[in-house]
């Protein structure tokens, strides 16, 4: 589970790039077979983690529109190809 900064009250967003990059990498390679969690108010923020999240939930942090996204976390790849088969 993640709470970082999303540039409301500390940070910046330009620099928080690097820091949704790197959850997102740890999530992938480190995370396997898990469910991870991410709160986030800065959705541009969150399409850095580059994972598609397999829920997401809103929520208010005060007046800012927030989201918790949920993301399965397996190894390799759910992408089907042409013929129906799964890519792993």
């Amino acid at each position: 589970m993640f709470n970082p900064e999303y540039g409301e009250r500390f940070g910046d967003e330009i620099e928080l790039n690097a820091t949704y990059a790197r959850m997102g990498d740890f999530l992938k390679n480190k995370c396997r077979g898990y469910t991870g969690y991410v709160f986030t108010g800065n959705l541009d923020l969150a399409k850095k983690i580059r994972l598609k999240p397999s829920r997401r939930i809103e929520f208010f942090n005060a007046t800012i529109d927030c989201r918790l996204l949920e993301y399965e976390l397996y190894a390799g790849t759910k992408r089907v190809d042409k013929m129906g088969d799964f890519n792993t």
